[in-house]
């Protein structure tokens, strides 16, 4: 369950990453920085959980 885990989590930073860098970001005529944000902490938070089940997973299996 752990592995699968992991490579949900894995796969998530991997998508947000790439909508990240194909929505990407601009600056509309009022000077507003236009961005999709909430990817950035979703990816890292998503990473960092990936991480976290790998290492569960490998410690499991010994």
């Amino acid at each position: 369950m752990s592995r699968k885990l992991a490579y949900l989590f894995i796969s998530i930073t991997i998508l947000s990453t790439l909508l990240l860098n194909v929505i990407g970001s601009s600056v509309n005529e009022n000077g507003v920085l236009v961005e999709p944000f909430f990817l950035i902490p979703l990816s890292y938070l998503s990473f960092i959980l990936g991480i976290v089940f790998a290492v569960i997973s490998v410690i499991k299996k010994k």
